[in-house]
């Protein structure tokens, strides 16, 4: 996961194309908590996560207004339209959480369950990803 988020802070300027929230508890990525990319820092709190998926599903729904306003359907064209302001364009965004399975409350569960619901049916088209990683040894 760490070479992962290093190669997509190598390949992108953080102020116009990615920006990610890095969920993770258990301060295994510290060395990337001074990436520009990051927003706010390493997330290590379930109250912090929490606010950083509220965010998130607050910036979808921003976005959403925007593209109807241009009229197009997806992050892609909505830059496309409004590249002449590179001020207005929105970046890539990503929430990426490292696996938690240890340290999650039934309210916490909940509340990333509800999240990324309703995140995984819109996001995607407003330029927003969600990605989990879970050590193998931990599956099963």
């Amino acid at each position: 996961m760490q070479n992962l988020l290093i190669d997509i802070a190598a390949t992108n300027t953080c102020r116009a194309r990615v920006l990610y929230s890095l969920i993770e508890t258990r301060s295994r990525f510290l060395d990337l908590q001074d990436l520009p990319h990051i927003k706010g820092g390493i997330i290590t709190t379930q109250e912090a996560a929490q606010t950083a998926l509220e965010a998130a599903i607050a910036e979808m729904d921003r976005r959403y207004v925007l593209f109807r306003q241009a009229r197009v359907r997806m992050l892609g064209s909505y830059n496309a339209h409004v590249s002449t302001g590179a001020a207005a364009t929105c970046p890539l965004d990503s929430a990426v959480m490292n696996s938690q399975s240890g340290v999650l409350t039934e309210s916490y569960k909940q509340m990333v369950s509800s999240s990324v619901r309703r995140l995984g049916v819109m996001a995607r088209a407003a330029g927003i990803f969600l990605i989990f990683c879970r050590a193998e040894a931990e599956i099963g």
